[in-house]
């Protein structure tokens, strides 16, 4: 009799294990019907929640790119300090286009944390230390000497230095003025930007993240007022320029970036396009606004809405940069720059004056750089040095990108230890692509034997040791 007791009992197990399994089924289809999700039970809710979707939808932009769509707050529900909303596990979370665990801000989120925040508590990246016993007009450029070898294109880059990453030195007042002609006279062509409201978020976001910065950096020189005639608005007071510039009343927040910071500034922001595969679509960083007002050869007007790849490659020309970066730069923006960990990097030229800003066809440009002028001296020359930083803005999620055109007489590298014969071994043996690129073929005839007579020179005066060379 045992066995028979013992078959009967494993049948009616596996009876009611059925039962329970379709009973389960139906229960959720009826909740469903009945009342939605919010319908179904707990403890069936709870198995479902981690299949839920990124809390992505996708819209079409103003020029029928797809673009991502936050849900709303109610869907995300981790409790953040900065803000006082909740999202589940934010932490391991991974929205297309933006590193693990970043979620941009949401309407909601936005008007909670209001104007002028704490963006120090809400990146992760410090204030500035005061800048203590600065005197502006006496104050010059960090030496930035951006050089390396072995020379080849690669995005070289390091951690920013975030007491530098905005400089006022002894050119501002002319550099702001300079800045301000070259708008009145090309418009669009430097300081522009795209319909939409995450493009005016993130202009907003970079105007108060730039003028709290220079307040806390250089408080002699600036200072933040409340402005009694809006609600929570503020007036930015320049001691330099000596104007009081009200930051709330309608002014668009690039205008008042070109009309005090002598940084140029371009916002990036993510396009997803849609894939087969739904979990993984094809995410692309598009330049949606910006004032650039330090460019060579190209303009903001010539970029402005492209992607990166066609940025650099398809209108840009840069050597190498389809074959060994585009792939790179791309997973870089999407997958590894989160807002605590800005970085910054350098590119260098040699020209003729201090040439600023050059429109593309321009035709004295052409010619200058076409032949070797025989009656160029080193008096002549500047090295030009953009000093560049990538930054991730905290609410938006917009890729800040800024850099500063330096010149310095290249006279002054005489003295400096070991660039001379570094920059003869590019400028001699580096990839031919890339010094092409770069444009120094002009000066060459001047440069390369100053530089090399100049690095004799420092090991002739014990500037440099006898035997030092360039190391790959």
């Amino acid at each position: 009799m045992l066995p028979l007791i013992g078959k009967g009992i494993t049948t009616s197990a596996f009876s009611l294990l059925l039962l329970f399994f379709f009973g389960t089924i139906f229960l959720y289809i009826g909740s469903l019907l009945l009342g939605g999700q919010k319908s179904i039970p707990l403890f069936l809710r709870r198995r479902i929640r981690g299949k839920q979707n990124t809390s992505l939808e996708y819209e079409k932009d103003e020029k029928g790119q797809t673009i991502a769509s936050h849900a709303s707050s109610a869907d995300n529900k981790h409790t953040s300090r900065s803000t006082g909303f909740s999202r589940v596990n934010s932490a391991e979370r991974e929205v297309p286009g933006y590193p693990l665990g970043f979620i941009p801000k949401s309407k909601e989120e936005r008007e909670h944390i209001g104007k002028y925040p704490d963006y120090a508590e809400l990146s992760g990246v410090p204030w500035p230390h005061l800048y203590h016993n600065f005197d502006p007009l006496r104050a010059i450029p960090r030496p930035y000497r951006p050089f390396r070898w072995t020379y080849h294109q690669t995005m070289s880059l390091s951690r920013m230095e975030t007491d530098w990453w905005l400089e006022v030195e002894s050119t501002y007042k002319e550099r702001v003025a300079q800045r301000k002609e070259l708008y009145r006279l090309n418009g669009r062509k430097i300081l522009d930007w795209l319909p939409g409201e995450d493009v005016q978020v993130a202009c907003r976001e970079t105007m108060e993240l730039v003028v709290m910065w220079l307040v806390r950096r250089y408080p002699q020189c600036f200072e933040l007022v409340g402005d009694t005639e809006t609600q929570d608005g503020k007036i930015f007071v320049n001691h330099l320029l000596g104007t009081q510039t009200p930051l709330d009343r309608g002014m668009h927040p690039l205008m008042v970036l070109l009309e005090h910071v002598p940084e140029d500034f371009a916002i990036m922001l993510p396009t997803i396009t849609p894939t087969k595969d739904p979990t993984n679509p094809t995410v692309t960083y598009t330049f949606r606004a910006g004032v650039i007002c330090s460019s060579i050869g190209w303009s903001l007007e010539t970029k402005l809405g492209l992607c990166l790849h066609d940025i650099h490659h398809t209108t840009g020309n840069v050597p190498d940069y389809a074959a060994k970066m585009s792939f790179s730069m791309d997973r870089f923006f999407s997958k590894n720059l989160p807002p605590k960990k800005p970085i910054q990097r350098g590119s260098w030229s040699f020209e003729i004056g201090q040439p600023l800003f050059i429109l593309p066809g321009d035709e004295h440009h052409r010619t200058v750089r076409s032949f070797q002028n025989p009656n160029v001296s080193v008096q002549d020359i500047y090295l030009r040095v953009d000093w560049q930083t990538l930054r991730r803005l905290p609410i938006s999620g917009a890729v800040l990108f800024n850099y500063k055109a330096v010149f310095t007489p290249m006279d002054q590298l005489r003295e400096e230890p070991n660039i001379p014969a570094l920059l003869v071994k590019i400028l001699t043996e580096g990839k031919k692509e890339l010094l092409k690129y770069k444009g120094t073929w002009h000066v060459e005839h001047v440069i390369i034997p100053t530089l090399t007579a100049w690095a004799t020179e420092q090991v002739d005066n014990g500037i440099v040791e006898n035997d030092w060379e360039v190391l790959v």
